[in-house]
């Protein structure tokens, strides 16, 4: 299975399987987990049913619009240099049903496992003084790595704006400004590319660039997850 139109049938992603069956005057989908049905909906006035990938926020609720990549290795960066490679990020699967006026999002899975970290000090959470996120670990990559399922690359641009050295052990990404896009047929998925900018040995700011391949299509963003876009960067405060 590869992303795109599902038609009626099984179709086989990560852990699950999906089914789709005519019913009624409409169309009956299921997801299993090896026999068990974990969810099942009616759909009425979809012409079809296409599976994309999603920002991984809402498995198993949204609790969060942050995602933590740790890479598997540190990046020194001296004064006034910078250094680019590709990591991945993660994404999660969604099936969107769409008619002949837009779109809805009928059901969404995780793509990789959840987990979740915090970014900042711990006691710092009830001061605004932390972030819960999404939490993947991702090699670095001087090539780009190619299509997988449940995951997305990008490529990022480190740039150490200070007087010292820099180093790096992660990256902090923001779903509400951060954009997918994917090939229809294929696992092909990508975000914008980041630059983050060192401005002290703990600080950087995170901006979002054009999209890694600009060929992909992007996906629609399910109505209401994102407000309006206020910034385009993302202030990491506590630690690179």
């Amino acid at each position: 299975m590869v992303y795109g139109v599902l038609d009626r049938g099984r179709f086989v992603v990560g852990d699950y399987v999906l089914v789709i069956e005519k019913f009624g005057k409409g169309l009956r989908y299921r997801r299993l987990l090896g026999e068990r049905v974990v969810f099942d909906s009616f759909i009425v006035g979809a012409s079809r049913l296409v599976l994309v990938p999603i920002y991984p926020v809402l498995v198993p609720k949204k609790i969060t619009r942050f995602v933590l990549v740790e890479y598997s290795g540190f990046v020194d960066v001296g004064p006034g240099h910078s250094v680019s490679f590709y990591i991945y990020v993660p994404v999660d699967f969604a099936v969107y049903s769409y008619g002949s006026r837009g779109y809805s999002v009928v059901d969404v899975f995780e793509g990789v496992n959840p987990k979740y970290a915090v970014y900042g000090p711990i006691l710092g959470l009830e001061r605004g003084e932390a972030i819960i996120a999404r939490y993947y670990r991702s090699e670095i990559y001087y090539e780009d790595p190619g299509p997988r399922p449940g995951l997305a690359v990008t490529r990022v641009h480190v740039v150490n704006n200070t007087d010292s050295w820099a180093r790096v052990s992660k990256i902090l990404i923001d779903s509400n400004i951060a954009t997918l896009y994917y090939e229809p047929g294929s696992w092909k998925t990508c975000l914008q590319e980041l630059r983050v900018n060192i401005n002290s040995p703990t600080t950087a700011t995170v901006k979002y660039g054009e999209p890694l391949y600009k060929e992909l299509k992007r996906i629609d963003d399910p109505k209401d997850l994102k407000p309006p876009k206020i910034g385009s960067s993302t202030e990491m405060l506590w630690g690179l």
